[in-house]
């Protein structure tokens, strides 16, 4: 069967035997032409004329083989990438620092289209007639194509068929999730995503998970910004700029004791993108919001008006340079929404730079940036178990909802009016013992704290981990799957009806009733409510996997 896949730039969806290969053989035009006997010519016209009719057979299939190599001569312009990056300032981000030669990059490299009848002629046609080499070993899924010119090398190089951007070695394999992390103005989202993604396997270890990169584009990402003692901060993200997507592939390990692997597909968005609703950056960055499965939200604490203006931070001259959460929160939910209803996915509500607001922070939550985010070790073992500790970020969660709400009411209430699923989270990518000097250099220990802690929750959410946060009513145990969208189950009741001569009698019917947990030790579905932290059972017990 076909595998389906998501492309992570144009979100159109199309089979793997659909996909496109950028050509591992590039025709520069720099090599000598040899002619019957060897010789050396700069040019088909110089070999022609060096030849006599007894050579006329020959010199004909050298230029036939010649014109036919012209078919992987590099692109000046794609028309299907270049449409894509259109939206984006005619720029694209992908990097090819490994061939330094512009002709032999990547993205000018010829596409091929193995169902196209003239592609065809430049392939190698398989034992079973087919243009496409599958792999067995990975659900027999296409993952090459081999050409009959050049060097007569495979390819690998798959290309989304609509827009011709780049699809990560066995993408579209396993199940995918999107995740969006906005950063509104000046909220530090690139040092964030850089401290995060250079912990990331350790912090995945803390729930775990098993995180491997999926991309060069991150490690192109570290090197670029990279947040280091000494050094200069990354600058943020150019508005209007499509940074490319960062992909990892997350294993873990099932309940049968066999490796399962999720993809996670992060987007960088500039909070710039989102002042003004009606701008046309919105509507190009509206696909990766839309599509996204949750949204990890970077504030800065100096947008909050009681903070703007102190020694802490510098007071801007113009205040429309301060983009205002509450506004940000509006234009994002008018670009995902587009109409009245609540945004149900989850939203995580990250403050950043904690470390530089600490007068303004309760005694509860300086010991919360103070230290690091701990996972839930497995009795007996060394490993921790596959869930977010909500236990121990419950209390963090209210003080920070506290905190918001004290220095931000229009906040809190846009939150409340547009959101169903968020939780609030604070962090400092740099620690308290780090500072930013006047030329923007880093001075002091560097040691990020709770990071990881939004991503994670964020993890849970998306049904990649479970969560410690229901307890299950069935067997007690605090490891069950929390969903932001709760689903029905069918559950027997017993109920009394009346018949003739009004004699009663009860009967077993079956009834919807509404679940948002699976517990994962012993199966069964169940009601909790976030509010009062209470867990509910249905009589008979929930039906086991409950739909979910």
């Amino acid at each position: 069967m076909a595998i389906k896949i998501t492309c992570p730039y144009c979100f159109r969806e199309f089979n793997d035997n659909q996909v496109h290969f950028r050509s591992s053989y590039v025709n520069t035009g720099a090599r000598k032409i040899a002619g019957p006997d060897g010789q050396l010519f700069d040019s088909i016209s110089e070999m022609e004329m060096s030849y006599g009719d007894e050579d006329k057979a020959a010199v004909a299939q050298i230029v036939h083989e010649y014109k036919e190599s012209s078919f992987y001569n590099p692109v000046s312009s794609d028309k299907e990438y270049g449409a894509f990056w259109k939206k984006f300032g005619d720029i694209t981000t992908e990097v090819d620092s490994v061939n330094k030669d512009r002709n032999k990059k990547l993205m000018y490299r010829k596409v091929i289209d193995p169902s196209d009848i003239q592609h065809q002629k430049h392939l190698v046609k398989q034992k079973n007639g087919d243009y496409l080499i599958r792999d067995p070993e990975l659900k027999n899924m296409v993952t090459s194509i081999r050409l009959i010119d050049g060097d007569k090398s495979q390819t690998s190089m798959r290309v989304c068929p609509f827009c011709h951007n780049p699809l990560p070695d066995v993408y579209g394999l396993y199940p995918v999730e999107f995740i969006s992390v906005i950063g509104i103005v000046g909220a530090g989202k690139t040092v964030f995503l850089s401290q995060f993604m250079n912990g990331f396997r350790d912090y995945a270890a803390e729930c775990g998970l098993t995180a491997i990169k999926s991309t060069a584009s991150i490690t192109q990402f570290l090197e670029n910004n990279r947040v280091k003692e000494g050094m200069p901060l990354p600058p943020p993200t150019a508005e209007g700029r499509f940074e490319q997507p960062l992909i990892y592939n997350i294993e873990r390990t099932s309940n049968n004791n066999s490796k399962e692997t999720v993809t996670i597909v992060m987007y960088d968005i500039a909070g710039e993108v989102f002042k003004n609703a009606k701008a046309q950056s919105v509507k190009d960055f509206a696909p990766f919001i839309k599509k996204s499965d949750g949204i990890i939200l970077l504030i800065d604490p100096k947008q909050f008006e009681s903070i703007q203006g102190t020694q802490l931070f510098e007071s801007s001259n113009n205040q429309e340079d301060i983009q205002k959460p509450s506004d940000a929160l509006e234009n994002i939910h008018s670009v995902i929404m587009e109409s009245d209803h609540k945004y149900d996915k989850p939203l995580a509500v990250c403050v950043s730079k904690m470390d530089g607001i600490t007068e303004y922070l309760s005694r509860e939550l300086i010991d919360y940036i103070s230290t690091p985010y701990t996972g839930e070790e497995i009795k007996g073992t060394y490993l921790n178990k596959q869930i977010f500790n909500m236990q121990a970020h419950k209390a963090y969660d209210r003080a920070m909802a506290e905190f918001i709400a004290r220095n931000d009411k229009a906040t809190m209430q846009q939150l409340s009016t547009g959101y169903t699923n968020y939780k609030f989270f604070g962090i400092t990518a740099l620690g308290l013992n780090a500072e930013v000097m006047a030329d923007k250099k880093v001075s002091g220990h560097i040691q990020a704290r709770r990071i990881e802690e939004p991503i994670l929750w964020m993890l849970s959410q998306v049904g990649l981990i479970s969560s410690n946060e229901a307890e299950c009513p069935y067997c007690h145990q605090r490891d069950a799957f929390v969903s932001h969208r709760s689903w029905n189950i069918q559950i027997k009741k017993e109920i009394e009806t009346k018949k003739l001569h009004f004699i009663s009698k009860k009967e077993e019917v079956l009834v919807d009733v509404e679940v948002n947990c699976r517990c994962k030790c012993c199966g069964m579905a169940f009601y909790y409510d976030a509010y009062s932290d209470q867990s509910f059972a249905y009589k008979g017990g929930g039906k086991k996997d409950g739909g979910m």
